[in-house]
Order: C-alpha cells, then structure tokens, then sequence
C-alpha cells in the first residue's frame, strides 16, 4: 500500500504542449505537472504518443507548441525496457552497483530490498531476466534520482517480484520525494501500484486516481470497448487536457 501522498510545488509541469513530426501528429495540447514523492503512470494504445511524452519531459526532445518548464535542477535516472550488458566486459552484480556508489551499506540495503543479496557476486551476464531488472532498478535508485522514470519496469517479472518493486518504488518515492513516472501496458500492475494515472491517446483522455480512470468512459473504449457503455469520442471543447483532474464525459 502507498503511503498517503502529499502533493507540493511540481518539478516539472507541460503547459499546452503539442508535438509534431512533419505532418503527423504525436501529442496535443497537453496540460500535466509532475510532483516530488508522487509515482504517477501514463497509459495508452500504441501510437498513442507515450514516447514522445516522456522524450520531452526528459528534455531529450523539444516541443513542438507550448512548454515544458523545469521548476529545479532535477536529476534523472532512467529504467529502460531491456537493458542489455556488454559481454565483452567481465563484471559481477557488486561492480556494477559501485559505479554508482563506493557505500557498500547502501548496496547491501537495497540488494535486502530487492531480493538479490545472494546474486551480487554473480555476473551480470548470467541473471535471469526478473534479477537483471531489479539489478537494473536498484542500480538507477543508486543514484539518487529526483525524477525515476520506468519503461515497462515488470516485464518479465513474476507476481512476487513485481509486488516487491512497487512497494520499493513506493517507499522510495516518499522517502527521498521522488517523482516516478512509469509508462506500462500492464494494466493490473498500473492500477494496483499507480497513485495518479494518466490516459493518453495523443491528448490526455483522462487523468485521476486508477480507480477513476479505470471507471471512465475514455478508458473503457480504449482498453474494453466491447464492455463500454458508450462509444467515446474526442471532442476538444469537453476535453480540456487537464492533466491533473479527471475529465467527465
């Protein structure tokens, strides 16, 4: 369970930025804040612009229209989807977790809290797919991050694993006031482990708690359009894009 969340000044906030590649349209007038201690997840179809998204509040990629304000120095450690290690480079667990710290302390604590202690004079060629990811993810905490961002953070991971990693992003988010955002396709993951959600189909269809986004009509159409109760349709003058409140239909 997270602890209760308590919203500040954001570090980030997106005001009315749309984003385009020649004529294709990516993302529109998005209107989103990002807060410290928050963990907050994007969802949405392919194509539906996450990419994008996350390149520009990385600073990787500029917006088209609007802006992307950076309220303090932020540092950012990123969890990409597969993580590949150059075998041509013989390293254990350890030595790759004191590339990002020297304090042997702190290493063994978050190996305890991922489950890999008995894995950190393992090579990192030889690990499982579920280690590898927690050796991924601990080693991105490692380094003190302000804002975390998770790129399908359990794939490959079964259900006691991914239990661990959301109640350590959990704890780590409040404890260090981190700001976490994940983009997932794991819709159960999201909804059990998500404090703030946000549904994107190249704008923000709806934003809120899971289980106000899950009950939403935009939701519905997206992700169980036989089971929705309507057909849900975009219209700009009932969806405002704003990111921080759920849109009615």
């Amino acid at each position: 369970m997270f602890t209760r969340f308590v919203r500040h000044a954001p570090i980030i906030s997106l005001n009315n930025v749309g984003k385009c590649y020649g004529n294709t349209v990516a993302l529109e007038r998005i209107n989103l804040h990002l807060y410290p201690g928050e963990v907050l997840s994007i969802i949405g179809p392919n194509g539906a612009g996450k990419s994008s998204l996350v390149k520009i509040l990385l600073g990787v990629e500029p917006p088209t229209s609007g802006n992307c304000v950076r309220h303090q120095p932020i540092k950012v450690s990123y969890v990409p989807q597969h993580h590949q290690f150059n075998v041509s480079i013989p390293m254990r667990v350890v030595d790759m977790l004191r590339l990002e710290t020297t304090d042997m302390h702190a290493i063994a604590q978050i190996a305890d809290a991922m489950d890999f202690t008995s894995h950190l004079y393992t090579s990192v060629h030889t690990l499982s797919g579920g280690i590898k990811q927690r050796v991924v993810l601990a080693r991105a905490l490692l380094r003190q991050p302000s804002m975390l961002v998770l790129d399908e953070p359990t794939q490959g991971l079964d259900a006691q694993a991914e239990e661990q990693i959301n109640q350590l992003v959990s704890a780590k988010a409040f404890e260090s006031q981190i700001s976490v955002l994940v983009v997932s396709h794991d819709l159960h993951w999201v909804m059990q482990s998500t404090q703030r959600v946000i549904c994107l189909n190249k704008h923000i269809c709806c934003s809120g708690t899971p289980q106000e986004v899950s009950a939403h009509d935009a939701y519905q159409q997206i992700f169980n359009p036989q089971g929705s109760k309507r057909r849900y349709a975009h219209n700009h003058s009932h969806c405002a894009h704003q990111g921080d409140k759920v849109l009615q239909p």
